[in-house]
């Protein structure tokens, strides 16, 4: 299956980018001089992780999957019945009340 993602904003089919708010600047200096400091600013930094459009930067992207490379195992022989056929168990199996 093949993911598909599409953005809201300007409609385009790129691939996402992952985006950070912060600075990283700012957090090697925080670990350098103040490493508490430091710690917390990269917890908060790793929590606001977002995908993002790779085109407009908008975060409104919808993604599905689509099967557009499926490719069954192997035919079936000829002659043989495939599961919408006549002779199918479920159809001719008969109970008694």
């Amino acid at each position: 299956m093949t993911m598909v993602y599409k953005c809201n904003n300007c409609g385009s089919a790129a691939t996402p980018v992952t985006t950070q708010k912060g600075n990283m600047k700012l957090q090697i200096f925080l670990w350098f001089f103040f490493i508490i400091p430091g710690l917390f600013y990269s917890m908060w930094r790793e929590t606001t992780k977002q995908a993002v459009c790779g085109v407009c930067g908008a975060n409104e992207i919808k993604s599905k999957q689509v099967m557009s490379d499926y490719k069954p195992a192997r035919p079936l022989p000829a002659g043989a019945s495939g599961p919408n056929s006549s002779n199918n168990f479920s159809t001719t199996y008969s109970t008694r009340h």
